[in-house]
């Protein structure tokens, strides 16, 4: 009679273990203002992270404390091992989402300091060399190669986390649609190349002027969108003044003598459960209501009075309107409709019906 089946057991063969020698701390952003970065951490240099600007680490949320924790990479037991420490952080620091003073930190381990999510792990100097590729990469889409602000295709993906954090913690979140007066005609006489400088200097005064938790993005040809997290309506319009006069007194002759550059900005503070749509919207509206009030000016939205479908409209016509359309809040007074406040202005221009 045949033999059974054997079990034949095979010795199992470990794997030798990377000489640390070898290894790199890292840091890669999952969530949070700046998505996709990825940080190399050397040896025994404490990487500080936190919110202001002299951290190594530095993310500018309201949920992370000036300085929030610290990270170093040093051997403990003849081994390299990494240890995070929180620094007295107001929100704390959570691993794999328990609260942690202090952790020794394990390849895959997932760090939260307020808003802010990272992932550590240990890499080689070929992983280190592909990461840096791909955070590159990444970074490089985000951006418009023209201004080097931010794409609209990055506004459809970090927009609605913004919403729900404002929500979620009941911080004010404003925006800004700027768009550069007569722009047509500077392409026209100077051409294209001078327009395209241009807009590059409208961009870099944008960066002077915003603070680094806030977005610019270039919503569309010369229009350009800035989203401003805990900005109220009052230092929404502030900011929006500082933009419309440094753009205004910007040098932009040394792009030719003859250039003159202003702008009309509509400015706007999302409502309590307002979509990103209609809250755009409302902020299209007020920078037309600039343009036809005689440039050069920056104009408040009228306040937010609700998703109310228009009377003349049907609930399936809204749902096709654009977004200027879905943007107009109206309000009935004695026939005429109210547009926005006016909050500060430039010379007058001559008010026509061509209003690019």
């Amino acid at each position: 009679m045949p033999d059974g089946p054997k079990t034949e057991v095979i010795p199992r063969v470990r794997r030798p273990r990377r000489d640390d020698a070898d290894l790199t701390g890292t840091l890669s952003v999952l969530e949070g203002p700046d998505v996709g970065a990825f940080y190399v951490l050397q040896r025994d240099v404490s990487f500080t992270m936190g919110r202001s600007e002299d951290c190594e680490g530095s993310f500018p949320h309201t949920s992370v404390s000036r300085r929030h924790a610290v990270l170093d990479i040093l051997f403990k037991d003849e081994r390299l091992r990494a240890r995070l420490r929180d620094l007295g952080s107001t929100n704390g620091v959570r691993v794999n989402r328990r609260p942690a003073d202090e952790h020794w930190l394990a390849s895959g381990d997932k760090l939260r300091l307020g808003r802010v999510l990272l992932r550590f792990e240990w890499m080689n100097e070929e992983e280190v060399a592909y990461h840096k590729r791909l955070a590159e990469s990444h970074r490089v889409a985000q951006r418009d190669p023209l201004s080097g602000l931010y794409t609209r295709a990055f506004l459809d993906d970090r927009l609605p986390k913004l919403i729900i954090e404002a929500d979620e913690e009941f911080r004010p979140l404003s925006c800004i649609l700027l768009d550069l007066d007569r722009f047509k005609a500077i392409n026209d006489e100077f051409g294209h190349l001078i327009g395209d400088g241009v807009i590059r200097r409208v961009a870099r005064v944008a960066w002077q002027t915003l603070r680094r938790a806030d977005f610019a993005i270039r919503y569309g040809g010369e229009e350009m969108l800035f989203i401003l997290p805990d900005v109220n309506l009052e230092g929404a319009l502030e900011i929006a003044e500082q933009l419309r006069e440094s753009v205004a007194r910007d040098p932009f002759s040394e792009l030719d003598a003859a250039v003159r550059v202003t702008a009309s900005l509509g400015v706007s503070e999302r409502g309590t459960g307002e979509s990103a749509k209609r809250w755009i919207g409302r902020t299209d509206q007020a920078l037309y209501d600039a343009k036809r009030g005689g440039r050069n000016r920056v104009v408040q939205a009228p306040h937010y009075l609700g998703d109310l479908p228009d009377p003349d409209s049907t609930g399936d016509d809204l749902a096709k309107e654009t977004v200027r359309d879905v943007g107009v809040v109206s309000v009935e007074d004695e026939g005429e409709r109210a547009v926005g406040e006016i909050h500060s202005s430039g010379p007058m221009d001559t008010v026509d019906t061509d209003l690019p």
